[in-house]
C-alpha cells in the first residue's frame, strides 16, 4: 500500500513539475515580448535603460509643470488672473 501511495505523490509531482516549466515558458515568452517592446516603442535595451528613461521623462514632467505654475502665477500676478 505504502508503494501505491509513493508512485501517486510522484506522479502528482511530475504533473507539478510539467506546470511549473510550461508556466516559466510562457512567463519567459512574455517577458521577451515585453523586452521587444521597450526596444521598439521607447528605443530601450534593457531595464536599466527603461528605468533611466523612465526617470529623464519623470523629471522633464516635473520641470513643466514648474513652468506651468510659474506662469500661471505670473498670470495672476500681472492680470489678477484666477486659474
Amino acid at each position: 500500500m505504502t508503494k501505491n501511495i509513493d508512485e501517486k505523490k510522484l506522479l502528482e509531482l511530475k504533473k507539478e513539475i510539467e506546470s511549473v516549466k510550461m508556466k516559466m515558458s510562457e512567463y519567459r515568452g512574455q517577458k521577451q515580448m515585453l523586452l521587444k517592446e521597450l526596444q521598439t516603442k521607447f528605443d530601450c535595451k534593457n531595464l536599466d535603460e527603461a528605468q533611466n528613461k523612465l526617470n529623464e521623462l519623470i523629471q522633464s514632467k516635473q520641470n513643466i509643470e514648474k513652468k506651468i505654475d510659474r506662469a500661471i502665477e505670473q498670470l495672476h500676478n500681472n492680470y489678477d488672473i484666477e486659474i
